[in-house]
């Protein structure tokens, strides 16, 4: 008779609680890869859940530590962009809500992790979108070049039919700005997509944050899951590789 594996049940029950988040969330098809909860305590890895995506937010960074979102055709209409930029005001009281100004003068763009244009069906489905807990401080040529094709690339692919469920976050520490001097530039930005359809893959980047990369295609910085999770310390079990 085989040995069975006995659980704390307190581990358990948080264990199924997770498992049934990502499977009645379509926007957490991917798992939960930092374990994040909806708990006060945890500040630089709180669960923030929305319509449009979920994330991990980490207060000391002023920055999501990931986001997650599925995109499919019907997720993409003709909505105009909304640059509602705003606080986040669904953070608990104490941790660092980022403001727009905060990256005035810094010499970064406010970088969407959820793109706007993924979420363009509805007006509040792109407002949602501006949300500085969705932002990471990127250099123009990364967010709006090599960034921005990889998310055209993967607009095209929802457009023929696939469903993409995506994570994105950034990693590393370039510097800091902002009024307390509080937002931490990243070093390098990275992004999951599994693409389920007539054209399916796996797509996992890893791209610098830095400037002299505007020609760059995103295919250059193609990574593997093992390498993106011993630099992030991320983990994407729940992920398949094609």
């Amino acid at each position: 008779m085989k040995k069975l594996l006995r659980v704390p049940l307190v581990l358990f029950v948080f264990l199924c609680g997770l498992a049934a988040l990502g499977q009645t969330n379509p926007n957490l098809q991917l798992g939960n890869p930092s374990n994040a909860r909806t708990n006060a305590a945890d500040k630089d890895n709180y669960l923030l859940i929305k319509e449009q995506y979920v994330l991990s937010y980490n207060s000391s960074r002023g920055a999501p530590n990931w986001v997650s979102w599925t995109l499919k055709r019907s997720d993409i209409g003709t909505v105009k962009r909304q640059d509602n930029f705003h606080v986040e005001t669904g953070l608990p009281d104490g941790f660092q809500r980022v403001t727009p100004q905060d990256y005035t003068g810094s010499g970064f763009d406010r970088g969407h992790m959820c793109n706007s244009k993924d979420r363009t069906r509805t007006v509040k489905a792109n407002k949602a979108t501006f949300s500085m807990a969705n932002m990471q401080p990127q250099t123009a040529d990364l967010n709006r070049q090599v960034w921005m094709r990889l998310e055209e690339d993967s607009r095209k692919l929802a457009q023929k039919g696939n469903t993409l469920y995506i994570l994105a976050g950034c990693y590393g520490d370039s510097g800091h700005f902002g009024k307390t001097n509080t937002v931490t530039v990243p070093q390098r930005c990275w992004k999951i997509a599994d693409v389920e359809g007539p054209n399916s893959s796996l797509i996992v980047v890893d791209i610098p944050n830095t400037k002299g990369i505007a020609k760059d295609a995103w295919q250059k910085y193609a990574t593997t899951l093992g390498d993106l999770e011993q630099k992030t310390g991320l983990h994407f079990t729940s992920i398949v590789q094609n």
